[in-house]
């Protein structure tokens, strides 16, 4: 039998742990096993290496980096400069069945043929435009429609009382006008009809606020 020996086998776990930066903020974990065999009767010495790579969610971590934030401002639309009425006051006389407007000089700017309401249903004082609207209706009777409604106070009933032009109704064949006569008699529920155009008129220049005399 030959003479043996001792045969002894060192084993070295070498492992390194590598961190490699990846895409999207994923690392990406290297593992290195190296196995060194060392034979103690022999000068052979056999190195075996092993390399496995593991996906890792490990975030990495760096110094904030300086940013600066410009906030867009939208552009602001420029604001129209307010409108001056062009009337001082407005004087609606019963006797006569007419409205005269002036300025605020007191210089007539306009006069108007109007027909107040039935059975002096037309309020007496001095009163302020406190309301509009292009078109607006009758409430007892919802069919009669007007438009250019410029409203100055309240009736013995509660409803409004202003400004608008001829009464209509709306029918197969089109719109039909209220009889309404026109600087002549009273003809209204209390309201001051007028012309269409002419109660446009009062409409556009007039303002909240705006006096209104009613006078016998």
């Amino acid at each position: 039998m030959r003479k043996g020996f001792v045969r002894s086998v060192a084993v070295v776990l070498i492992t390194t742990l590598t961190l490699a930066a990846a895409c999207d903020g994923v690392a990406a974990d290297t593992t290195t096993t190296t196995t060194v065999a060392v034979d103690a009767g022999s000068t052979t010495t056999t190195v075996t290496s092993t390399t496995s790579t593991i996906a890792s969610s490990t975030s990495t971590s760096s110094a904030p980096a300086s940013t600066s934030t410009t906030v867009a401002t939208k552009p602001q639309p420029a604001k129209a400069p307010a409108r001056k009425s062009l009337i001082g006051k407005i004087v609606v006389d019963l006797s006569d069945q007419t409205t005269v407007v002036y300025d605020k000089s007191g210089a007539v700017l306009k006069t108007f043929d109007v027909s107040t309401g039935l059975e002096s249903s037309t309020p007496l004082g001095t009163f302020k435009v406190f309301s509009k609207s292009s078109r607006t209706f009758y409430t007892p009777r919802p069919e009669e429609k007007m438009r250019w409604m410029t409203r100055f106070t309240k009736g013995r009933r509660g409803g409004n009382i202003g400004f608008h032009g001829i009464p209509y109704k709306v029918t197969k064949q089109g719109e039909v006008a209220f009889p309404t006569p026109l600087g002549v008699a009273p003809s209204s529920h209390g309201c001051v009809r007028m012309l269409e155009t002419e109660a446009k008129w009062i409409y556009t220049h007039s303002d909240i606020g705006t006096v209104v005399k009613v006078q016998s």
